[in-house]
């Protein structure tokens, strides 16, 4: 989802203000393995959509709905699961007791204290996926077409659409809002679609940066580069299985094709296909 929509709903409803001061906007899950990895899942904007009360109340009051749910990484025996329910990049973090970048990422240090971190996301969840692994210093992020400026108008249509980023623009919390300023030296892992204008304008922001990893698939879909029924499979692959993909153009059909019968992808295409 871009920014093209009118913020007023998200940022200032009663609903998304009482859900802000009053839930915790994350959760957190231990299967009891102990394989001493975390991944932390960064819902995106599209956590409810579109943005008004009776999709509101279904998907964050009745539902409780984040993103990643049911696709936990195989080599992750903690999982936190994160949603900003104003859908203003995490800018003012998850909540009314963790309500800025930098508690969130001390927040989301001591949940992971002593663990290997990946972080995962989406679009504006990629965007906080790509930041939250650089601040907290976890061993990689997964990202999925994410954003990686906020001053782009031609994205976003203005910052005023958009009235926490406009808020905090001349603030020092503007220094995220450019993340080719930001990214170091953990490796983001950056899926997207290559023939989609808006993620073309997104992966120009961070051209030639070192820590982003480009692995580009035919695709105009923003948010889905490729089948959904491959990635629990393909975000769980190890560091070198992820790096083998880098700086190759992907087709999504061949790419689904090829990995068909891995761990999964066929059992995820027929429950769909049944639902």
């Amino acid at each position: 989802m871009t920014g093209k929509e009118d913020g007023r709903f998200k940022a200032y409803h009663p609903m998304v203000v009482k859900a802000y001061e009053e839930m915790d906007n994350f959760l957190v899950a231990d299967d009891g393995r102990d394989t001493g990895w975390c991944c932390i899942y960064f819902s995106s904007n599209g956590i409810y959509n579109p943005s008004d009360e009776a999709t509101f109340e279904r998907e964050i009051v009745v539902k409780n709905r984040f993103e990643f749910y049911g696709m936990r990484l195989a080599q992750c025996s903690k999982h936190i699961f994160l949603r900003d329910v104003h859908k203003q990049w995490y800018l003012k973090g998850i909540s009314k007791t963790c309500d800025s970048i930098e508690k969130l990422a001390a927040f989301l240090k001591e949940q992971t204290s002593g663990l290997h971190v990946i972080t995962l996301g989406s679009s504006a969840g990629g965007y906080a996926a790509a930041l939250l692994a650089t601040l907290i210093h976890a061993d990689y992020a997964i990202c999925i077409d994410a954003q990686f400026s906020l001053y782009d108008e031609a994205i976003f249509g203005s910052l005023e659409k958009n009235p926490f980023v406009d808020e905090l623009k001349d603030t020092p919390a503007s220094r995220y809002f450019n993340l080719n300023e930001v990214l170091g030296d953990v490796p983001v892992y950056y899926f997207h679609s290559a023939f989609s204008p808006f993620d073309q304008r997104a992966e120009a922001v961070v051209k030639g940066n070192r820590a982003v990893r480009s692995i580009p698939f035919k695709s105009a879909a923003h948010g889905g580069p490729f089948d959904t029924a491959l990635y629990q499979y393909l975000f769980s692959l190890p560091k070198d299985g992820l790096e083998r993909l880098v700086g190759k153009m992907h087709h999504p059909r061949l790419f689904l094709l090829r990995h068909i019968f891995c761990p999964g992808v066929l059992e995820r295409i027929v429950h769909r296909a049944m639902k």
